[in-house]
């Protein structure tokens, strides 16, 4: 199932690599993840979720939480996934302090300090688009690649005569 197919109101979760994946590796991910996937409850019950690779770089993992809402435990057994796909394959989706932008065509990741120094630089501007990994419904996904002037990033990085 993908993402889309779930409803507007259907939590979401973005985990981005710190690094653009080979098809080879997006495989393994998401062997892994359907693995882990295939057992998530909460309550006892099946979760309802839909899990999407996109640019070889972002795991989307969105849960239909009208069905079964999720529990502390299943949330914290999702992290837990995720950390044992990083430990087995050697990649990083979690404790990621990045921003993600795009520069021309290619996926950039800056640490959020960096982020700053080149925007003052003038090298990113408003016009730059942004991964926005904090949104939280499938509703948001319109808000997840944007210009850095539609997210809360330009108020975060951008100088103010820029903004």
């Amino acid at each position: 199932m993908k993402i889309q197919e779930l409803p507007n109101n259907a939590t979401l979760k973005i985990f981005h690599s710190s690094r653009k994946l080979t098809d080879s590796e997006v495989s393994s991910v998401l062997e892994e993840f359907d693995s882990f996937e295939q057992n998530w409850q909460a309550h006892g019950a099946n979760v309802f979720s839909a899990r999407e690779m996109r640019y070889n770089q972002f795991l989307l993992v969105g849960v239909d939480e009208s069905k079964v809402r999720l529990s502390g435990c299943s949330r914290d057994s999702l992290i837990h996934a995720m950390e044992a796909i990083e430990r087995k394959l050697g990649l990083t989706f979690l404790d990621s302090p990045q921003v993600v932008y795009r520069e021309n065509d290619k996926i950039k990741c800056a640490e959020r300090m960096e982020f700053k120094k080149i925007a003052s630089q003038g090298l990113v501007n408003a016009e730059t688009i942004v991964f926005n990994n904090i949104i939280e419904s499938v509703s948001d996904l319109n808000k997840w690649e944007v210009p850095m002037k539609d997210s809360w990033h330009a108020r975060a990085f951008l100088p103010k005569e820029l903004a």
